[in-house]
C-alpha cells in the first residue's frame, strides 16, 4: 500500500493545492479577460453592417426615384451601385464579426490554459492518486481499528516513506523498532504525514 503519488506530508500537499489552485485561476481568469476584450471589438463590426444597411437604404431611395423623368435612369443606375456597395458591406461586417468571435474563443482558451494545462495535467492525477490512497487507509483504520497488522504495516510505510529527519524524531532507532515489533509510534507518525490520526485499539 505504498504511496504513489508525492509522499509530501499532509500540511505542505495542502500547501501545493491552494498555489496549484490559485495558479490555474489566475490563468483562466486572464484568459476569459483577454477573450472578452478580443470579443468587444466585435463592436467595429456591427457598426460597419449598420453603416452597410444605411447605404443600402439610402440606394433603395435612389432606386425609387428611378420613375421620375429626365433625371430617373441615371438615379436609378447610382441607386442601384449604392445598394450593391451596401450589402457587400454588411455582408463583410457580418463575416468580420464571426471571425473576431472565434477569434475571442480560442485566444481566451491559448492564453488560460497554456500555462495551466501542464500543471493540472502534470499534478492533478497524481494529487488525486494520493487522495485515493489516503481514503484506502482510512477504510482500513475505520474496518480493522488499531490491530497489529494494520500497525505493522503502517510502521513498515513509514520507514520507507518518511524522511531520516523525520524518522529520529520518532525513534532513534526505526530498524530496532520493527525488528521488535514496537510499531505504535512508527504507524502513528505515518498517519500524521498522510493527515490522519490513530485510532484507539480494538478490545
Amino acid at each position: 500500500m505504498r504511496v504513489k503519488a508525492w509522499d509530501a506530508d499532509a500540511t505542505t500537499m495542502r500547501a501545493w493545492d491552494g498555489v496549484t489552485a490559485f495558479w490555474v485561476m489566475l490563468w483562466l481568469v486572464i484568459g476569459a479577460w483577454t477573450g472578452y476584450q478580443i470579443w468587444q471589438l466585435t463592436g467595429l463590426s456591427t457598426s460597419t453592417v449598420q453603416a452597410g444597411k444605411a447605404l443600402g437604404t439610402a440606394g433603395k431611395a435612389l432606386q425609387d426615384l428611378s420613375g421620375i423623368p429626365l433625371i430617373g435612369s441615371r438615379t436609378g443606375e447610382l441607386g442601384n451601385e449604392v445598394a450593391t456597395t451596401g450589402t457587400g458591406i454588411v455582408a463583410g461586417g457580418q463575416r468580420a464579426e464571426s471571425s473576431i468571435r472565434a477569434l475571442a474563443v480560442l485566444v481566451g482558451l491559448a492564453v488560460g490554459l497554456s500555462p495551466a494545462g501542464p500543471v493540472l495535467l502534470l499534478y492533478l492525477p497524481r494529487r488525486l492518486a494520493r487522495g485515493r490512497e489516503i481514503r484506502g487507509v482510512s477504510r482500513v483504520l475505520q474496518e480493522h481499528g488499531a490491530s497489529p497488522v494494520v500497525l505493522a504495516h503502517l510502521a513498515n510505510r513509514a520507514v520507507s516513506s518518511l524522511t531520516m529527519a523525520e524518522l529520529m524524531k520518532v525513534t532513534p532507532d526505526p530498524a530496532a523498532d520493527l525488528a521488535a515489533g514496537r510499531h505504535e509510534s512508527l504507524a502513528a507518525a505515518e498517519l500524521s504525514h498522510l493527515g490522519l490520526a490513530l485510532p484507539p485499539a480494538r478490545a
